[in-house]
């Protein structure tokens, strides 16, 4: 298989190309773990690159950013173990002796242990849902320190029915979106203005 990374793809159902894309995240280390507004997370991989936004101009992104959208997401980490969920009420709980709900700051703390862990495994799969469309896509990331990473659609629906189920930024300039339901495009970033500079800034 030959996959021009430059080349736009719409409105897609071909399951195994959308996992050729995932697949690209595999072999890339994790730069950082942020919760956007919402708490939407952003996973950022690869080699680091200076944010466009002039207030971020003293960090970095990742050349590759995977963002949960309009799904919850899941935590299992190795060391020390936790277990860090997504919910309706916050951007997460964590379990350990017991559960309680953690403002961002405190889960980029815990999920800071994958910082430099290679991704050895990025894989697919179609989910149930109640809701229309009645299936979404979920995403299941591996990391080499055995710890691992889950995104699965709401199953409850959207007050944005459009809002992708998750979203993948590239460095070449495209973004993958995936849903609402197992449809996907591989599209243009620098036509898109999206919450992924730690607000509601560009990816150009």
């Amino acid at each position: 298989m030959i996959i021009d990374l430059k080349k736009e793809v719409r409105e897609s159902r071909e399951f195994h190309l959308l996992e050729a894309f995932l697949g690209t995240l595999v072999g890339q280390r994790c730069l950082k773990v942020e919760l956007s507004y919402g708490g939407e997370l952003m996973l950022h991989v690869g080699e680091p690159l200076p944010y466009s936004h002039p207030k971020l101009a003293d960090e970095q992104k990742g050349g590759w950013i995977l963002g949960s959208r309009a799904s919850g997401w899941s935590f299992l980490l190795n060391d020390p173990p936790f277990l860090i969920e997504s919910d309706g009420q916050g951007p997460g709980t964590v379990e350990g002796s017991a559960a309680h709900a953690l403002d961002p700051g405190q889960v980029e703390e815990k999920v800071a242990q994958l910082i430099g862990s290679t991704i050895i495994a990025a894989t697919l799969a179609l989910q149930p849902l109640r809701r229309a469309p009645h299936l979404g896509v979920s995403v299941f990331i591996g990391f080499a320190n055995r710890s691992r990473l889950v995104i699965a659609p709401n199953d409850e629906l959207d007050e944005e029915p459009h809002l992708a189920d998750w979203e993948l930024f590239t460095p070449y300039g495209m973004y993958l979106r995936c849903g609402p339901g197992p449809v996907w495009s591989y599209l243009r970033s620098d036509v898109l203005e999206a919450p992924i500079d730690r607000g509601a800034t560009s990816t150009a």
